[in-house]
């Protein structure tokens, strides 16, 4: 899958833990690959880098999770590809929505 991409970073879970494959695709592409490390893996990353990278993986998996359960964006229920389009747009328009209500209203009652 990133063998199309160039001259990107790219983060992935321990599954991606191959030096070759992190060696080949830094030189022939320039994607720079940041995998998970294992706990038992000796050349672990900077304790600071891999807190980011948990960090990171877990709010996409959240909001994918939330996507999927709460907004149902894997079932869009639309009949034609501008359904599809409008329906997805929307869904994404109230998942943000919700960040910047919290923010506000955080910022109104000072909770």
């Amino acid at each position: 899958m990133l063998r199309t991409y160039h001259d990107k970073l790219a983060v992935g879970d321990k599954a991606y833990n191959d030096a070759d494959l992190e060696t080949d695709l830094r030189r022939e592409q320039n994607v720079l690959l940041r995998p998970l490390r294992r706990k038992n893996q000796q050349n672990k990353w900077p304790e600071a880098l891999a807190y980011a990278l948990q960090k990171a993986r877990r709010l996409i998996e959240t909001a994918g999770s939330v996507l999927t359960t709460v907004f149902r964006i894997n079932h869009p229920g639309a009949r034609s590809w501008s359904g599809v389009v409008a329906r997805t747009a929307t869904r994404l328009l109230a998942y943000n929505m919700a960040f910047v209500l919290t923010y506000v209203l955080e910022f109104v009652f000072g909770n």
